[in-house]
């Protein structure tokens, strides 16, 4: 039985039953890429049609209303292929879906590998999301074939694994990290933009929808309307932290987009009354004036070569790291390979003690085209002479992967949010310690499962 005969048999059946919902149950069904005869097909035997009349009045008072004050919300003039159906999960830790450990090595060495490439240069405020970036990489690797999906592999940390095997991981990575209590949450989302004037394969986007919990979009890339409406879709999947300013060219087939919102609280928040004006000495000896908050928790403190370690923990039962270089050490010097990084974050000898914490309050802002980073990690196919015949039949390659970030933390806890986009293109302690972060420092924030979902670096607290 085709896809148009599963469709028919089950709006007969609810035609039959009277039963109104089949409208909703075909828009998100998991048959895969919603056909036109779908669309017809449905509009012709809901129960309900004839409401048709009213509700084509109401949208063309909606167009006329948006030509004349351009207030309309733009969603309700493009298509929304099939929703996302997000895992029920509102627990602290998931232990219910267990990640394969070759998979999560891959997925922590990635972590690593791509933030010292990244970040071994820097010289400002940096956050990145070394986590957002591997979902997205992933839905393109599912796409691909040959040499362009070997070569994905190889950056993923996980060569000679089939899509099946990617894809099945990918679903249990969002579902073992995902969660969401109220005031606590780790929301990951993802999309695929796909041109209205294309076809893909619907093995392809049933994949995306099953395994990834992506919310898939029919437009027409040459309408600048379009750029705004996934500007929003971003915007309010990283819990409105910024709305980032896009622009997609013309000849885009596909878009694919990954989002994290993280929002926790510290285990032991810190008081607002010690938070107090203090000096931090930037790396060229000036120094600056910020707001450090104050405050003597238990933690796990570790000492290695050349650097000092504590971290804060969340309510989630993640953590959030703080390296700082020791006096007369260069902070590149803990990220120029991935093994230092690994070694700054993770090693060291470690006690637990009671931490004299004094921490810079920050809040910024990242952006990076990361083409050069991947191309350097191996990835280079893709973005020429590449095959994503597993997509659609049509040539394509990628144009570019851009990622931004967003974090604050305060004396309640820690909130960040990031995107990253891929275009394709057609063609009770014993011991004491301290950490002042007086001087530039490097934190990451980890989930429950020491997945890294932020790393980044703090040059200077005062700039946004």
């Amino acid at each position: 039985m085709n896809l148009e005969e599963k469709i028919s048999e089950d709006l007969n059946k609810s035609i039959n039953k009277k039963n109104p919902d089949v409208w909703d149950k075909i828009i998100n069904s998991s048959y895969g890429y919603k056909t036109n005869y779908a669309k017809n097909k449905v509009h012709k035997l809901h129960p309900r049609c004839i409401l048709r009349p009213m509700v084509t009045f109401m949208m063309l008072l909606l167009t006329i209303t948006f030509i004349l004050y351009g207030n309309v919300n733009i969603m309700l003039f493009r298509e929304c292929v099939l929703a996302a159906e997000y895992p029920k999960n509102t627990k602290n830790v998931n232990d219910d879906y267990e990640v394969d450990y070759l998979f999560k090595q891959g997925v922590t060495q990635f972590s690593l590998n791509s933030a010292s490439e990244l970040l071994k240069e820097n010289k400002i405020n940096t956050n990145y999301s070394p986590i957002s970036l591997y979902f997205a990489l992933l839905m393109a690797a599912t796409g691909a074939h040959g040499k362009t999906y070997d070569e994905f592999l190889d950056v993923l940390g996980i060569p000679d694994k089939d899509v099946s095997y990617l894809s099945e991981q990918a679903g249990m990575l969002f579902r073992s990290l995902y969660f969401d209590n109220g005031n606590r949450k780790l929301q990951i989302a993802n999309s695929l933009w796909l041109s209205e004037k294309a076809e893909f394969k619907k093995s392809y986007i049933y994949n995306i929808k099953k395994n990834f919990f992506a919310s898939l979009y029919s437009v027409d890339f040459e309408d600048p309307l379009v750029d705004d409406m996934i500007s929003k879709w971003i915007s309010n999947n990283i819990g409105d932290t910024f709305k980032p300013n896009i622009n997609i060219s013309p000849d885009t087939l596909i878009a694919l987009i990954n989002t994290i919102y993280f929002y926790d609280e510290w285990v032991d928040e810190f008081k607002k009354s010690d938070t107090l004006p203090d000096t931090f000495n930037l790396n060229n000896e000036n120094k600056v004036t910020c707001d450090f908050m104050n405050g003597t928790m238990p933690s796990n403190y570790a000492q290695g070569v050349n650097f000092s370690r504590a971290s804060l923990s969340l309510k989630s039962a993640g953590e959030m790291r703080f390296v700082l270089p020791d006096k007369g050490t260069d902070i590149r010097d803990l990220l120029k390979t991935p093994e230092a990084l690994e070694e700054a974050l993770f090693g060291g000898k470690s006690i637990n003690a009671s931490v004299n914490f004094k921490i810079p309050k920050f809040s910024f802002k990242s952006s990076y085209n990361l083409n050069d980073t991947l191309n350097n990690l191996g990835l280079k196919s893709a973005f020429n002479n590449a095959d994503f015949s597993v997509m659609s039949d049509i040539d394509s390659s990628i144009k570019d992967i851009v990622q931004e970030t967003q974090i604050t933390i305060s004396e309640k806890g820690v909130e960040a949010g990031a995107f990253t986009r891929i275009l394709l293109k057609s063609g009770g302690f014993q011991e004491k310690a301290e950490l002042i972060l007086d001087r530039p420092f490097i934190y990451a924030i980890t989930a429950s499962d020491g997945t890294l979902l932020f790393i980044g670096v703090c040059m200077n607290p005062t700039a946004s």
